[in-house]
């Protein structure tokens, strides 16, 4: 793919086109709503006390206090991938984010078909100023569920955050310019490709294998 020459201005444009067309991912404000999975019947009175529990004190910003409800609940029903996002979710904006991503990982592996998992694991990585990670990550996630406007947004912003920004952002203004609305395959295969000429093989890999994963669903 070559990269088209355009003026100053034209390049403004171009890029500004883009990134109206691939807005920020919204930024959570709410826990994800949590049901009852594997948790006995004897204990459903007592884990729907503590989900309302945690969703009040999440509201009120008593993040500390949210984290130890949601951890009441995790005793209750030991592998709920929503919880276990959730608390990632107040570990995140508690700033402990060891706590965060050990949450995000679990519930990645236990419901790897779910797209907020790998959103919620994206944010940590980003957060710890890892991009490429989260570059990779969000590019599984996209290859699980290709239409999830959060995560495509998100992988998006994570490019223009990442080492490859400048190239990623050129090749978004040759995509744009030929009038091409940019969608999660041709976003991964264009990261998957700049990673390796960055330097990135093993990361290139994960990432163009999704964009082909994309390509054959």
């Amino acid at each position: 793919m070559t990269i088209m020459a355009t003026s100053s201005g034209g390049a403004q444009k171009v890029l500004a086109k883009a990134k109206r067309r691939a807005p920020a991912a919204p930024k959570q404000t709410k826990l994800t709503p949590m049901n009852p999975l594997k948790c006995s019947e004897e204990d459903l009175d007592t884990f729907r006390t503590l989900i309302t529990q945690a969703e009040t004190a999440f509201n009120s910003m008593k993040v500390t206090d949210c984290i130890a409800v949601l951890s009441r609940c995790l005793e209750l029903d030991p592998e709920h991938p929503v919880i276990l996002v959730n608390r990632s979710l107040c570990y995140l904006n508690n700033k402990q984010l060891d706590f965060a991503l050990a949450d995000a990982s679990k519930s990645r592996q236990l419901r790897p078909g779910w797209w907020q998992a790998y959103y919620q694991q994206a944010q940590i990585w980003r957060s710890l100023e890892r991009h490429i990670d989260a570059l990779t990550t969000l590019s599984v996630g996209l290859s699980v569920d290709p239409t999830s406007k959060t995560l495509f947004q998100s992988i998006v912003e994570s490019a223009r955050k990442s080492p490859l920004k400048g190239a990623f952002e050129n090749r978004l203004r040759e995509i744009t310019s030929a009038d091409i609305t940019p969608s999660a395959f041709l976003i991964c295969a264009t990261i998957g490709q700049e990673l390796l000429a960055a330097g990135y093989p093993d990361e290139c890999v994960t990432v163009l294998e999704s964009a082909i994963e994309m390509s054959s669903s």
